[in-house]
Formats: C-alpha cells, structure tokens, sequence
C-alpha cells in the first residue's frame, strides 16, 4: 500500500542518510562528493513536486500560512539547488551542498511535527492511501522525465548530472 506520509518520510529517512554520509567522504573525493550531491538533488526535487503539487493543495484552504511558509522554505532550498546545478562536480561543492543540507533540515522536522499530523487529520487513514497511490504514479512519472532528460535511461550514466527543475 503507499501511504503519503510513508512516502514523504521515506524520502526523509533517505535524505537524512544522505546527509550523514556527505561529511564522511573525504575531501577531495570529487566522484563521491558528486554522487552524494546527485542522489540529494534528485530526492529533493522530486519530493519537493510531489508536495507542491499533490500535498499542499490539499491544506491550503485550512492552513493558507502553514503552506505559503512550505513554499518559502522550497524556494530557498530550490535556489541552493539551481546553484549546485550550476557549479557542478569540484571545488566548493560540499560546501554548497552542506548549505542546502542545514537548510532542508528544519524544513523537514516542520514537516514532520506539524505538517503530517494535520495531512492525517485532514485526510484520515483511506485519504493518506488514495493521496500516496497519486503521489506514487506521479513519482513514477517524475522519475522517467528525469531519466529522458538526462539520457539515463539509455546509457545508465546521465549526461548531465542535474536535472532541470
């Protein structure tokens, strides 16, 4: 079954892992460093679409300020994004990445302390089902435009590294 909030914590949990190891690689490990930054960006953007359009929609009308702080926070974390994006692999990548990695931490504790609770509250358990099965094929089609557009798909390596958003 896919659950929204499972979704959203998923993603979450494989962004805090992300973040744990980032300070492990050591400096100079340009591969690695851009490995890390690579799997980062692409969970972010694909989660930060997934609750702009399937998500905050559904508490915009009950909580019109807790959603335009969301999109804040997102607009923040996707100019860090564009930023990375634009550097590229190399000197002051980690650094950029870092910035990006404090900013997204508090957004995403938000999210999970208040957030979630009133997406339960609003939705109920069937809600929070149907919402994850939209938000699943979504996901899925995130995914493939992201794997087109970088020629993933085709050769297993993307051509450039970080999708556009």
């Amino acid at each position: 079954m896919a659950n929204a909030i499972k979704m959203l914590q998923d993603d979450h949990n494989s962004f805090r892992m992300l973040c744990k190891q980032l300070p492990t690689i050591q400096n100079g490990a340009q591969d690695e460093e851009e490995k890390a930054a690579v799997q980062i960006v692409s969970i972010l953007q694909t989660h930060a679409t997934l609750e702009e359009e399937l998500v905050y929609p559904v508490l915009a009308e009950s909580h019109p300020d807790l959603v335009k702080h969301a999109e804040e926070e997102h607009a923040e974390a996707k100019a860090i994004l564009a930023e990375i994006e634009e550097m590229g692999a190399g000197p002051g990548l980690r650094d950029v990445v870092l910035r990006l990695l404090e900013s997204v931490e508090a957004h995403v504790a938000e999210e999970e302390e208040t957030l979630f609770p009133l997406l339960t509250e609003t939705l109920g358990v069937d809600g929070l089902e149907d919402l994850g099965r939209v938000m699943l094929g979504r996901q899925q089609e995130l995914m493939q435009d992201a794997a087109e557009t970088t020629g993933a798909a085709a050769t297993g390596q993307p051509k450039n590294i970080y999708p556009k958003m």
